[in-house]
């Protein structure tokens, strides 16, 4: 592999801390930037700041330089896939990659190697984005134990925030940590509920949950598959909206899915788009309202003792993901079968394949719900969180509802997620102490292109991101670590 020089690696590290995709596209037309390269620069950055560091990266893809060269010989002949041609990207681990082992961390997953892609990888690689590797997660998508850490996996150790010693949430936080920190362009992150808005929320990222049959769940190792979304993660919501354009990947049978195939989400970006649209808030400065105003958003304020509560997901979430696991493993020749064989698996070894314990694991294949009881409570659940914000929107007949209320990770009690409803979070700014603080978004189904454009709008206007300082919070953490020692 062709290495940097410490003169090219100081220009790349400044010319990438903070361009969109479309800028890194110009780079690429004019010549002075190649996918292999941006490859090539990926790995380097990845061994001098996350391995033993942020853990953010689990395994990296021995064939990306060769995809990255594809890419490269395409666009070299005249051939352009999109805004994702030679973008490097990593995928959580629990969406399936194949010749890549996918194991949603978990020891008795490693040796999972799929025998295809995920459909949502497939969609990537024909828009021509460079799979670079597999990010860290909370393991078995946070469903593992009430003890463990929020970011920690048995394979790939203890995910950590690259702004200081902050909780990094979960359970996408490598694919958080990764984006902010610059470990690849975008990544993908899974949310079931709050397990991609709350990394993104403090780890100062760009995250978005797609409306719910968007993105096919096809080959993702499933925790609640009725709430289970594969989404885009970026340091910019311009590139959000860029790899969201990719990852549309619906059912054929759906036909309200279908229709938005093939949009291209930034093309919100306008001013046409804007104009009439009507934003809900639980607060903003005059400031603020008047500027929106100005772009033709039209400004409803939101009473907050509207805004609904918590969805008491933990009622559900043992017999769903105990029945989907098991429908899941042998569907897809899995070195294990069965939720049981997991369990006697780690007890095996609890202190390197548990150490934490199993807590969640051991719910779920104890609970006593029958498959068609919890069918029925799935239905139950769509609907009422479906009716509770349709209530809400149609209440302030708005298109999106914005929550700047500081210490909300996931907006409206978490209620979009059952509901199937698009959310997303985006950087707002920071505490004394460092820590990342983000605004969330909610928006109608389908209507993630309106959720883009008002946080476009709101990003353009705040301009609050920040590229972390790694050496000063590798320094920060390895003393720390010495403290405790």
């Amino acid at each position: 592999m062709s290495t940097l020089s410490d003169e090219r690696r100081g220009e790349l590290d400044a010319a990438l801390a903070t361009v969109t995709i479309p800028d890194i596209q110009k780079l690429f037309d004019a010549g002075s930037l190649t996918a292999e390269e941006l490859v090539i620069y990926y790995l380097d950055r990845i061994k001098r700041y996350d391995v033993d560091n942020f853990n953010s990266v689990l395994a990296l893809n021995p064939q990306a330089l060769e995809e990255a060269k594809a890419m490269d010989a395409e666009r070299a002949n005249g051939q352009s896939r999109g805004m994702m041609h030679g973008i490097p990207i990593l995928l959580k681990d629990n969406i399936a990659i194949e010749g890549m082992n996918t194991a949603a961390g978990a020891h008795a997953m490693k040796d999972w190697t799929p025998d295809r892609d995920a459909t949502v990888t497939t969609a990537l690689r024909t828009s021509g984005a460079v799979i670079l590797g597999k990010a860290n997660l909370s393991e078995w998508a946070n469903w593992m134990d009430a003890g463990m850490p929020n970011g920690f996996s048995a394979l790939g150790g203890q995910t950590r925030n690259p702004y200081g010693s902050f909780e990094t949430w979960g359970s996408s936080s490598g694919s958080a940590v990764a984006a902010a920190a610059n470990f690849a362009v975008v990544t993908v992150g899974s949310e079931t509920e709050g397990s991609l808005l709350m990394p993104a929320y403090i780890n100062s990222a760009v995250g978005l949950k797609p409306t719910h049959p968007l993105v096919s769940g096809d080959y993702i190792i499933p925790l609640m598959p009725f709430q289970d979304n594969a989404g885009p993660m970026g340091r910019s919501v311009t590139d959000v909206a860029v790899l969201l354009t990719a990852m549309v990947s619906p059912d054929p049978n759906d036909a309200d899915a279908m229709a938005k195939a093939g949009e291209d989400y930034t093309s919100y970006f306008t001013t046409e788009a804007l104009s009439g649209l009507r934003l809900g808030m639980t607060g903003a400065s005059e400031g603020l309202q008047a500027e929106l105003e100005r772009l033709g958003i039209q400004v409803v304020v939101i009473d907050s003792k509207d805004i609904p509560s918590d969805t008491g997901a933990a009622e559900i979430l043992p017999p769903v993901f105990k029945y989907a696991i098991n429908d899941f493993l042998p569907a897809v020749n899995a070195p294990v079968k069965s939720l049981d064989e997991v369990i006697a698996i780690n007890k095996e070894d609890m202190k390197n394949r548990a150490p934490y314990g199993q807590g969640h694991l051991e719910a779920s294949q104890n609970t006593e719900l029958s498959k068609e009881e919890t069918e029925k409570k799935i239905e139950e659940r769509i609907k009422t969180y479906s009716d509770t914000l349709t209530a809400l929107f149609d209440q302030y007949n708005v298109d999106v509802i914005m929550v700047n209320d500081i210490g909300v990770a996931a907006p409206l009690g978490q209620t979009y997620a059952p509901a199937g409803w698009p959310a997303m979070a985006i950087p707002a700014g920071y505490r004394e102490n460092g820590e990342p603080i983000s605004i969330s978004f909610v928006a109608r189904p389908y209507e993630d292109g309106k959720m883009l454009a008002a946080a476009y709008v709101i990003e353009q206007i705040a301009k609050a991101y920040r590229p972390p300082n790694l050496e000063t919070t590798i320094q920060m953490l390895d003393e720390k670590l010495g403290d405790q020692k």
